[in-house]
């Protein structure tokens, strides 16, 4: 399970985001069960209406693409901290925030950035579950073989 309280390994994923990236994806939300992008193999269920991607960003005085704060309205804000940077001398604030797809984004970079992350992580945990689901059945019905005879 994804900590959303680890500030460490937070700042390291949101610092690794392209300088083209306002948004990076951190985990997705499936059932209320909070699962880091590196463990979507181990999310068993899926229902589109309970699916939702949490992405981390930040703003600060050396960051290219920042957070636009005045883009909140879309998006649950879940938590905020801030880190000082020793050798630049200045601080950074850092946001993890969830939403689901978001319909109207207008000309918003980051909105437009999030639902590419979004449909992209949708349609792969959906393939996933399916592809468990459709295993799952067919260990079932190849069980039942035994019981028959």
């Amino acid at each position: 399970m994804f900590n959303i309280y680890d500030d460490n390994r937070i700042e390291e994923l949101i610092n690794l985001r392209p300088n083209t990236n306002i948004v990076e994806p951190l985990y997705v939300k499936s059932f209320g069960r909070i699962y880091g992008i590196n463990e979507l193999d181990s999310i068993e269920e899926f229902s589109p209406s309970g699916f939702k991607v949490g992405y981390g960003s930040s703003e600060g005085l050396f960051v290219k693409n920042q957070f636009d704060v005045s883009k909140t309205i879309e998006i649950s804000v879940i938590r905020t901290f801030v880190d000082y940077i020793e050798a630049l001398q200045c601080s950074r604030r850092y946001y993890v925030f969830e939403s689901r797809y978001i319909d109207d984004v207008g000309d918003c970079s980051m909105y437009k950035q999030m639902n590419y992350y979004y449909e992209m992580l949708f349609n792969h945990v959906e393939a996933l579950v399916d592809k468990k689901r459709k295993e799952r059945l067919k260990e079932l019905l190849s069980n039942e073989d035994d019981y028959v005879s």
